[in-house]
């Protein structure tokens, strides 16, 4: 239809009950809108159906549903979930091969005159457009479709299943033995308040239901897994998913405990900290639905609106249901938390299924399993009074109160004004960076960022490393963890995480202006006290150990870690090193002894701060909280020689796949190229513009591909090396041909590249880039990676001169560099077509 570069984004998506269309306009909004709707009513108003065009889109979708085809192990346990006889296992929105292969041009338009009628189209335009004109565009263009003369189909609802089912699946892909335990039952939207208030007090039940299933598996070393889900939608009916994974033998126990933690949660009873807890995290989420209402994306807008004229109702703003909620909460009570938890369980379907991998066997058996579910009807509900088993007294002073800080000083201030940014040392060496969020009602953000990582720990590996941050952030702070701590941040709108790489390890906080004070005060303690839980310890050490031998065997695990082997030879950090036998020598004492090292000291540590907030509102809390932690002299980044790249062409392709596709890579290695951000954008451009033609010729011309991409990546300091990496999905029988395509293409682009393509990429870089000033992270990343290196801090003038400098002549070069001297990894995992 002659699509402009104006409108990028354009997509389509089919479900079972509707099929969406949209049309982002990411310039001039006001000029381009009518253009827009036109193009949108004609999709939908005047399809040619040509048998041409019917054909090549036939191999397009026949391609895609390879790419979504669900194994015979998956399709079964959908079934057993489901029944056999359910809408969604008879129709599937992308059809089957046969249905596909068999679909004619006749019967395409019968199906689009029973269901592409205007009088069953919803047209949502959202966005700072003149909603006048939005009117007429959408009176002009939608008012020309003619209404069939043929009666409205009703509208399908698609309900709950019903009745009771326990299976076993084998599944070749599983390496280890799963149970998941759906709950089923029908919703009535009816978005009155009463409904609202009955979702909430469901919502406060689940929520103290899921602190105890956390606190569960945080504390058995046995359970590798345990993930609980309630409400998820799905037509006209909605679940509670429960999915648990063990260490072989533990099963049929697991599951039994986990069925007796919902027991004692129906029948036992709360705390009157857990409902008072579950209160206040529901009102702290209702305000910040209310702050962050003006973020809310247009096609977020426009999503929301298309609900609610699907089911008739007309949404309410984040600000009205905040008000409403928030009074909710007051009027409801303990008995009716208790009840409406009680009555998820009375489920108009409920499935088991345990996951068996290929030529293993549950040691329990089904019947074992259906006792234990029984157990969760047929007892009556205790009242109010004694479900309520503990007082508001169990409410605990503040635990993270640090006393006898004195704060630091500002020793110098650098302003760097090109980029809005503030630079301060503080009498520790922190450097601190700082740049004020000019958008309402954000997160203010701490990451401490620190050279040095393992790189300053002799004896490192893969697996202990990792180990390292997973204690310490399970083993909590001053004796709280699990869902003490995590409802605490919750509540302070905080969360607080670590990180640790080869050459750099740092803390992240995330958490409000309001909450700051909390935020720097967990911040400080982490550093400063953070220390090893040794039942904290022991159980992640026996789930690493369990989920290791598992993964290890994983024909996916096989093929990546060869993969990995050939990209980057040597490096000990590689996917090939991964063992459990690594755990044999790890001890608290490691994990304690590494975390004092990498947090010993701040200097030349950086504290890259962004937010809502002006510097001189938070400069006195970062002064005591930052700049009391102990200071010491800058550490360097980590050796280089760890940063190995593959030295000669290769290839790796493994026929393990258990999916019946192929999933195929080519990666062109480009060694040290420097930093330079100019010569990063003449990498952007080109695999851009290769993706692009990728994806016309060989997916949409013919159809050789389900998906097809290109992706380059520059170096980022202290890594030195640069790639552009081609990925395809496709049958394994087309990938000879793909990978000749693609050769051809890459060699064409060598002298083929025109001026009016770069302009287009040229305008959406600089849209791109003009976006992301928006974003104070962006910038503050700039400086960082410029006061590393000791280099000038590029400005946005820099940028935007590097994007207007490219021409057709940097890519033909690079484009040659690419196709003619770079060495090619070339990777394939497929199935075993033997």
């Amino acid at each position: 239809m002659g699509v402009s570069g104006n409108f990028h984004g354009q997509q389509g998506s089919t479900f079972l009950d509707r099929t969406t269309y949209s049309l982002p306009i990411p310039e001039e909004p006001d000029k381009n809108m009518p253009t827009a709707i036109k193009i949108l009513a004609a999709r939908v108003g005047a399809p040619l159906f040509k048998k041409k065009h019917v054909e090549a889109e036939r191999e397009i979708v026949l391609v895609e549903e390879l790419q979504r085809r669900m194994s015979e192990a998956q399709m079964r346990a959908r079934k057993e979930y489901l029944g056999e006889d359910h809408e969604l296992i008879i129709h599937l929105p992308i059809g089957t091969t046969d249905s596909l292969s068999l679909a004619t041009r006749d019967g395409l338009r019968d199906f689009y005159e029973k269901w592409y009628r205007p009088d069953r189209m919803v047209v949502v335009v959202a966005g700072d457009v003149d909603p006048s004109s939005v009117e007429k565009a959408i009176a002009r263009y939608f008012g020309k479709l003619k209404k069939p003369k043929s009666e409205n189909p009703p509208i399908r609802r698609v309900v709950a299943p019903s009745g009771e089912n326990l299976a076993f699946i084998t599944d070749p892909k599983l390496k280890v033995r799963s149970m998941g335990l759906t709950l089923y039952r029908d919703r009535k939207p009816s978005y009155s308040m009463d409904e609202m208030k009955q979702r909430l007090i469901a919502s406060l039940g689940t929520s103290v239901l899921r602190n105890r299933l956390s606190d569960y598996r945080n504390q058995k070393g046995y359970v590798t897994g345990l993930r609980a889900s309630f409400s998820r939608r799905n037509m006209d009916f909605e679940t509670d998913d429960f999915s648990l994974r063990v260490e072989d033998g533990y099963e049929l126990q697991a599951f039994s405990e986990v069925i007796g933690i919902v027991n004692h949660t129906l029948y036992g009873g709360f705390t009157a900290l857990e409902i008072e807890t579950a209160r206040q995290l529901a009102g702290k989420g209702f305000d910040r639905s209310a702050e962050t209402e003006h973020r809310i994306s247009n096609a977020g807008i426009a999503n929301q609106w298309v609900a609610a004229m699907r089911y008739g109702y007309e949404p309410l703003t984040a600000g009205d249901i905040a008000v409403a909620g928030k009074f909710l909460l007051g009027e409801i009570t303990a008995q009716e938390i208790h009840e409406s938890l009680s009555d998820r369980f009375k489920a108009k379907r409920v499935a088991l299924v345990l996951g068996v991998p290929e030529g293993e066997k549950y040691p329990s058996e089904l019947k074992e399993f259906r006792e234990v579910l029984t157990t969760l009807t047929g007892r009556e509900l205790l009242k109010t009074e004694s479900m309520v088993a503990a007082s508001a007294s169990e409410v605990k002073e503040d635990p993270f109160v640090v006393r006898g800080l004195t704060p630091g000083e500002i020793t110098e201030v650098r302003v760097y004004d090109a980029i809005d940014t503030t630079h301060v040392t503080l009498s520790n060496n922190a450097q601190v960076l700082f740049k004020k969020n000019t958008q309402a009602e954000t997160p203010l953000i701490i990451n401490m960022r620190s050279p040095g990582g393992l790189s300053l720990i002799d004896d490192y590996d893969v697996v202990r490393s990792s180990m390292v941050r997973d204690v310490i952030q399970s083993s909590g702070l001053r004796g709280l963890k699990g869902s003490s701590i995590m409802n605490l941040y919750r509540f302070h709108r905080t969360s607080l995480s670590m990180s640790i790489g080869q050459t750099e390890h740092g803390l992240n906080l995330r958490t409000t202006p309001e909450d700051l004070e909390f935020g720097l005060r967990v911040l400080h303690i982490a550093f400063t006290e953070a220390s090893v839980d040794e039942e904290i310890f022991e159980t992640n050490v026996a789930k690493s150990r369990t989920g290791l031998t598992g993964m290890i065997e994983s024909p996916r695990f096989k093929f990546s870690a060869e993969v990995g082997d050939v990209l980057t030879p040597g490096r000990k950090m590689n996917s090939s090193n991964i063992h459990p036998a690594l755990l044999d020598n790890l001890t608290p004492v490691w994990i304690q002894e590494t975390t004092n090292t990498l947090f010993s000291h701040v200097g030349g540590t950086y504290f890259i701060i962004s937010g809502p907030v002006d510097w001189q509102d938070i400069e006195p809390l970062v002064l005591k909280y930052i700049g009391s932690l102990p200071g010491g002299k800058p550490r360097p980044f980590g050796s280089l020689d760890d940063y190995s790249i593959a030295g000669k062409s290769a290839e790796v392709r493994h026929s393990t796949n258990p999916d019946e596709r192929s999933e195929g890579r080519m990666y062109f290695i480009e060694p040290s190229p420097g930093y330079d951000n100019r010569d990063d954008y003449i990498r952007s451009v080109y695999a851009n513009l290769l993706g692009q033609r990728l994806f016309k010729e060989i997916r949409e011309e013919e159809a050789l591909v389900y998906s097809i991409s290109a992706r380059a990546s520059s170096p980022r300091y202290p890594s030195p090396h640069a790639q552009v990496a081609i990925s395809y999905v496709a049958d394994p029988a087309n990938i000879e041909e793909i990978e000749r395509r693609v050769v051809r293409i890459m060699s064409e682009m060598t002298t083929d590249v025109r001026t009016s393509e770069i302009e287009i990429i040229q305008k959406m870089l600089t849209r791109g880039f003009n976006d992301a000033l928006d974003r104070p992270n962006f910038m503050l990343g700039v400086a960082y990676d410029g006061l590393i290196q000791g280099k000038p801090i590029p400005t946005p003038a820099d940028f935007l001169g590097h994007i207007e400098s490219l021409s057709k002549e940097d890519i033909s070069d690079y484009a040659r560099k690419v196709a003619k001297d770079l060495v090619v990894v070339t990777t394939e995992f497929r199935p075993d077509t033997r």
